[in-house]
């Protein structure tokens, strides 16, 4: 729940610095086991929010925080399924990200907007937001359900399992996708 006080609520500013405290502090709360289903619990986003104040001075509210929680886990979704796509491709030595066509970046884009901002820089924190995100995040490469194992499989095992259990999900596929069932 959101603290009331007579504080006027800022505009939240995510620069560097502040991203890399943000993330620090939710690495912190991770290792503090204050994560257990891939998101702060609310004694996390507490510390979370007093932490972030302690150290930068910006009294940011929680939903400030989670707004770019979930940037940073969109960031990390689209850089991740960016880089699945690119099987063969090389990273650029001056820039750190993908290097390939601008024909090839153009259908990328066209694809997933959200992937033009990688295409002169890379994700920043990726190993970091690996350890946030991974557990959470689907990138069409695998999946994992939070607090089942912490299973990795690969997305088409589960979809076809989940479709075998509902087969009433079945006759909504396009015909090319019932083949591979």
């Amino acid at each position: 729940m959101e603290q009331t006080s007579n504080k006027k609520k800022i505009t939240a500013k995510w620069d560097v610095s502040a991203n890399r405290t943000l993330i620090d502090i939710i690495l912190e709360e991770i290792s503090a086991q204050n994560r257990p289903q891939g998101v702060l619990n609310s004694k996390g986003y507490a510390n979370l929010v007093r932490k972030f104040e302690e150290r930068t001075g910006r009294p940011y509210t929680r939903s400030q925080h989670k707004n770019r929680w979930d940037t940073l886990k969109g960031d990390y979704a689209a850089w991740k399924t960016l880089k699945l796509s690119a099987t063969g491709l090389g990273i650029d030595p001056k820039t750190g990200t993908i290097a390939a066509t601008p024909q090839w970046w153009e259908e990328k884009i066209k694809a997933m907007p959200a992937c033009k901002k990688f295409r002169h820089a890379p994700l920043e924190n990726e190993d970091e937001l690996d350890i946030i995100f991974d557990m959470s995040t689907c990138t069409n490469e695998t999946a994992r359900v939070p607090g089942v194992d912490d299973v990795v499989q690969p997305i088409c095992l589960i979809m076809r399992t989940h479709l075998l259990q509902h087969p009433q999900v079945v006759g909504g596929l396009r015909k090319d996708l019932q083949k591979d069932l």
